[in-house]
């Protein structure tokens, strides 16, 4: 029986779809052009993690990335043995699957085509928005008694113009009552508290 081999499909990212066989002892991941599997993506550190082959199971570590490693949610800690299926974030963005890729030799095979990587999720539907159907019922001159509609006017002017005479009149309202104070010498009686009031 053939050792078992694997590979990473990344399903978010910058190349959904994308499969990375998992041919060395030794992978490291990142942005970096010296990485073996490059990932493209500001969420992804140079070097961010690296991939062991210990006998017949990988170990992925984290290698002091700035946005983290996570496998099935959790924050990797130190090394951590993968086992099939188990999903790895890198950041927030990157998204791989670890998947084992079994080849069978005695295996008939149907087509040489690959599997279309899964895509983005369809978008939402589309609100109901029911249309009127064509009435049969005779129109006539029905349209030409109706009165032409007027353009509707912008409801914000009004409201500024009233809140800027409201301003106004307030200001006028303090200072008239501010001099009526002031000339009638009435300081110590509104404000006793004033220094110099007896």
């Amino acid at each position: 029986m053939p050792a078992p081999s694997f590979q990473l499909s990344m399903r978010t990212g910058p190349a959904p779809g994308k499969v990375f066989a998992l041919s060395q002892d030794e992978i490291t991941i990142g942005r970096d052009v010296s990485n073996d599997f490059i990932i493209n993506d500001v969420e992804v550190s140079r070097r961010h993690a690296r991939l062991s082959r210990q006998g017949m199971q990988f170990v992925i570590e984290d290698l002091g990335s700035t946005n983290g490693t996570f496998i099935n949610g959790q924050r990797l800690a130190g090394p951590h043995v993968l086992r099939v299926g188990d999903v790895i974030l890198l950041g927030e963005n990157v998204t791989l699957v670890f998947e084992e890729t079994s080849y069978d030799p005695n295996a008939t095979v149907a087509s040489p085509a690959m599997a279309a990587p899964a895509g983005p999720p369809p978008p939402p539907p589309q609100a109901y928005s029911p249309q009127m159907a064509p009435s049969s019922a005779p129109t006539g001159d029905l349209e030409n008694k109706l009165p032409p509609q007027q353009p509707q006017k912008s409801s914000k002017v009004p409201c500024l113009a009233i809140g800027c005479v409201s301003v106004i009149v307030l200001c006028l309202l303090v200072v008239g009552a501010l001099w009526y104070i002031d000339s009638h010498y009435l300081w110590c009686t509104v404000a006793p508290f004033i220094p110099g009031c007896p």
